[in-house]
């Protein structure tokens, strides 16, 4: 075999694997998207059981499952507070992080989501005094702050017609998947537990999602 003829089998060889690396990351990117979907839209109908299917199993040996299902029904259910959940959209997918025989895959998302705060009065009229415009305000006032703490500034306002406060939360999940499973399981980030991120992500994994970009 001339020199030639070698170079260019190695570079056919290059092309093939690139391509066949180009394709597995396209079809996990497509079932990550799939089930990702499967798992906000289950939320978004409060169809809690459904995803829990699609949570990371090993947050069930820190939290029982029985357990989140009754913080999932009281966080979405509560007296006086309504929800309502708009679309969501994947921004970034980065590329898989194979540790021993599971794939990591972080992702980037934003999701659009209104809450009000309803108050008694607001339901049922009764003899208690009303509130004041100016206690309203302020009670808008504090709200607001305590949502853009949350979620950032610029991506909170609140809506005077609707009185619901408009929020879009840019958020980082990671996708995990055993091998030998079909279904990509989920853990949203939420910086603010680091404690439940540090129990069940790889070191590596926890450093990269606990960066700010």
């Amino acid at each position: 075999m001339n020199k030639k003829f070698r170079f260019f089998y190695k570079s056919i060889l290059v092309v093939l694997l690139v391509l066949t690396y180009n394709v597995e990351a396209q079809t996990d990117n497509k079932a990550i998207k799939t089930d990702f979907a499967v798992y906000l839209e289950a939320i978004k109908s409060k169809d809690f059981e459904t995803s829990l299917d699609y949570l990371v199993e090993e947050v069930f040996d820190i939290i029982p499952r029985e357990t989140m299902l009754v913080v999932m029904d009281q966080t979405f259910n509560t007296e006086g507070i309504e929800f309502t959940f708009g679309d969501f959209n994947i921004d970034t997918i980065q590329k898989p992080i194979k540790i021993d025989s599971t794939s990591y895959v972080i992702l980037n998302y934003t999701s659009n989501m209104s809450i009000r705060f309803v108050s008694a009065e607001d339901e049922e009229a009764d003899d208690e005094e009303e509130a004041t415009e100016e206690d309203e305000k302020m009670m808008r006032m504090m709200t607001q702050a305590a949502l853009e703490q949350q979620f950032g500034k610029e991506n909170v306002s609140y809506n005077r017609s609707t009185n619901f406060f408009d929020i879009t939360a840019v958020k980082k999940a990671v996708a995990v998947k055993k091998d030998g499973n079909k279904q990509w399981k989920f853990l949203v980030v939420e910086k603010g537990k680091p404690f439940l991120l540090k129990a069940i992500l790889p070191n590596s994994i926890l450093e990269e999602v606990l960066t700010e970009d």
